[in-house]
């Protein structure tokens, strides 16, 4: 099969919604945090919210830093903006 490299078509309007993130990463302001209890935890655990963070940072361009441990009492994992 051949195709056919084109530059006369215009790229169509995306029907897609944004996708929110389900944490509230970008509410959070330098020193506060918020947790996931062990029970609504993903099947990736904490890996997961490493990537949450992760994609915000990359999407919205910002430099905040911030620390994911996992509370060894109960299993759950919290997200703290350290910067």
């Amino acid at each position: 099969m051949t195709f056919v490299i084109r530059s006369d078509v215009p790229l169509p309007v995306s029907t897609r919604a944004p996708r929110g993130s389900k944490y509230p990463i970008a509410h959070l302001e330098v020193g506060e945090c918020f947790l996931v209890p062990a029970s609504e935890l993903p099947s990736k655990g904490a890996s997961s919210l490493r990537a949450a963070v992760g994609q915000y940072k990359k999407s919205s361009g910002s430099q905040a830093k911030f620390a994911i441990r996992t509370i060894v009492e109960d299993g759950s994992v919290g997200v703290w903006r350290v910067e």
